[in-house]
């Protein structure tokens, strides 16, 4: 990847295969986190690994890594301007399937919410503890 950035549906299609491997626990948390580095230098590689580890079944936004925290914390604006959009949209959308009345559409625009909310801190942040939820070593690889 560092010589050709990937397309939109390229890093969606790169990252589910990495946090597949990743879930599995055939690649480490810092394998991952060096991969997810490269993925989010680029506009569409962010905006893919975002799709996948948002709405997908991993569990590694529920569950970010030290590692993976260090490398959202690098990657810097672009990731922090991702995350703040794609939770402003998840928030309004679980506020209109409430109005609605659309519980299981409401529940899954608030599941992509909550570790929103936890990227964008943990990635405009330099220093600290890491992100609410972030553990040392491997993390617990539950699906949800």
């Amino acid at each position: 990847m560092a010589d050709q950035q990937p397309t939109f549906q390229q890093a969606m299609e790169i990252t589910a295969a990495w946090l597949q491997q990743w879930d599995n626990e055939e690649i480490s948390d810092e394998v991952l986190a060096d991969r997810i580095g490269e993925m989010v230098a680029s506009r569409d590689g962010a905006r893919g690994f975002f799709v996948v580890s948002l709405a997908g079944e991993s569990v590694l936004m529920d569950r970010l890594p030290d590692a993976v925290v260090g490398q959202l914390r690098g990657a810097g604006a672009g990731v922090v301007d991702l995350s703040v959009r794609n939770l402003a949209m998840s928030t309004a959308m679980a506020v209109h399937h409430r109005r609605m009345g659309d519980e299981a559409q409401q529940a899954g625009s608030e599941r992509v919410s909550s570790p929103l909310h936890r990227t964008a801190q943990t990635a405009g942040t330099s220093g600290g503890e890491g992100a609410p939820g972030a553990t040392a070593g491997r993390s617990p690889r539950q699906p949800r």
